[in-house]
């Protein structure tokens, strides 16, 4: 590939930058030397024909004549004679030009000159004219206007000591200072707030502060965030166990170290998410320790919301455990409610009744487990009872029941009970069950009959 031959006759408009220590009358803004480069060129494409018309032309300043990456760039619009001739002002994009601390370091610098669509051309070497830059930074005292510094006040005696007569003192630097709004503001180690605008600017003291290696903020303050991220993003790259990403610490009874509130009432709302990325019983999401106080809590969740849960517990890997208790000298898991579970699941009772058998039959007491609240414990609890017969009954218990284990026990010594389920062979003499009913018999043998009595019923 033919690449793009570029003649530059490079020009600068930095002729006048001596102008400034020759001539003091000048004013100061004509005297600035223009951070502008201007150059000419040729541009054709990869068969050698000229470019024509506007083209995109990008140029990098180099540290090295190959290889590097580039130390400037910019992207200008050129007009292109029919020759492919056109003419460019290298800084024309920025506000401040060409930067001059390019050229301040005495170093070789390599110009680049790249057209929209065809291959970067071989870079050209700059001379010497273009260090002519540093004197933009000599013009203005190291980067300050004159107007930073002022003279010092002169000696009654009418000068500064070591001036002659008319001479001016030594100088220093002007130093900008902010007032406080009262004495009692603009305390150490405190964030200013500026508390007026313009001018000699008051400020007072913040709610941040610094202390130590952190950063403290009073009050309850809220932080809002209009990005799809963390309103607050902690990381902690320590690698012991004592790093934390957040930590929360209250002394008060009645707040919380750390709350994560979500106002969002769609259904995947969270209000603190723990994850962790450990495997085993060493990575843990969320971890909550209790104190020595009995009312403490490791883990507190709370809900008004009748079908909302307090803490949720989900493992959806085969065999992983939703919630893990344990207490090797208390108790693993422990609730002052009714506990519910699904009626598929096992390890708990799913449903007890205690059942008088007399006159119509009614259950005194009961427990259902696929009930939440109140109706859990309410009789009937979602149980029915059907009397067929002296010692005869028939239990509804609203959900399948003839898979599960069970236990029933009367309260007369003398007398005998037993529980049937079609499951488990049927009942001897009874009718067609259905899968959550089961049948019961109170029998007294001492009289060979059947007999009323009042029993219990456990589903497991």
């Amino acid at each position: 590939m033919t690449r793009t031959s570029i003649r530059l006759s490079v020009c600068f408009l930095l002729i006048c930058c001596a102008l400034p220590l020759m001539a003091q009358s000048v004013p100061a803004a004509e005297s600035v030397v223009p951070a502008l480069v201007k150059f000419t060129g040729t541009l054709s494409d990869a068969d050698g024909k000229p470019l024509t018309g506007t083209v995109g032309v990008t140029f990098f300043l180099y540290k090295e004549q190959t290889g590097g990456a580039p130390l400037w760039m910019e992207t200008q619009n050129v007009l292109v004679d029919k020759n492919g001739h056109f003419s460019a002002m290298l800084g024309l994009v920025s506000a401040h030009g060409l930067p001059p601390e390019m050229f301040v370091a005495g170093e070789a610098r390599w110009l680049g000159v790249q057209a929209s669509g065809q291959a970067e051309q071989a870079r050209t070497l700059l001379l010497s004219v273009p260090y002519a830059l540093k004197a933009l930074d000599a013009e203005t005292l190291g980067g300050k206007p004159a107007s930073f510094f002022m003279s010092a006040a002169e000696s009654k005696a009418g000068g500064a000591p070591g001036a002659g007569p008319g001479q001016a003192g030594p100088q220093v630097e002007q130093k900008n200072e902010i007032i406080c709004s009262s004495p009692t503001n603009c305390k150490t180690s405190f964030v200013p707030l500026f508390t007026t605008s313009g001018g000699s600017a008051q400020v007072s003291d913040s709610i941040i502060s610094q202390g130590g290696s952190g950063i403290n903020v009073q009050g309850n303050e809220i932080v809002t965030s209009n990005i799809n991220g963390p309103a607050i993003l902690a990381t902690s790259t320590g690698t012991s166990g004592t790093s934390n990403g957040v930590q929360g610490v209250t002394s008060s009874a009645t707040a919380s170290g750390v709350a994560g509130i979500n106002t969002s009432n769609a259904s995947g709302a969270i209000g603190v998410y723990g994850s962790g990325a450990g495997y085993g019983v060493v990575g843990t999401g969320l971890v909550g320790v209790l104190g020595s106080s009995t009312a403490s809590h490791g883990v507190y969740g709370e809900t008004t919301s009748p079908g909302a849960y307090g803490v949720v517990g989900l493992n959806n890997a085969t065999g992983g455990i939703g919630v893990l208790g344990s207490a090797p000298n208390g108790d693993g898991f422990y609730t002052v409610n009714n506990v519910y579970q699904d009626r598929s699941a096992g390890g708990w009772v799913k449903a007890m009744a205690y059942v008088s058998g007399f006159d119509p039959g009614r259950i005194v007491s009961c427990f259902n487990s696929t009930l939440i609240g109140a109706p859990a414990t309410i009789p009937p609890c979602g149980f029915s009872i059907s009397k067929l017969g002296t010692g005869d009954y028939i239990l509804d218990f609203g959900f399948q029941i003839d898979d599960r284990f069970y236990s029933v026990s009367t309260t007369n010594w003398f007398t005998t009970t037993g529980l049937c389920t079609d499951w488990n062979g049927a009942c001897n003499g009874g009718p067609t069950l259905t899968p959550n009913q089961a049948q019961v018999f109170s029998f007294q043998p001492s009289s060979n009959s059947y007999t009323d009595v009042k029993f219990y019923v456990a589903i497991y």
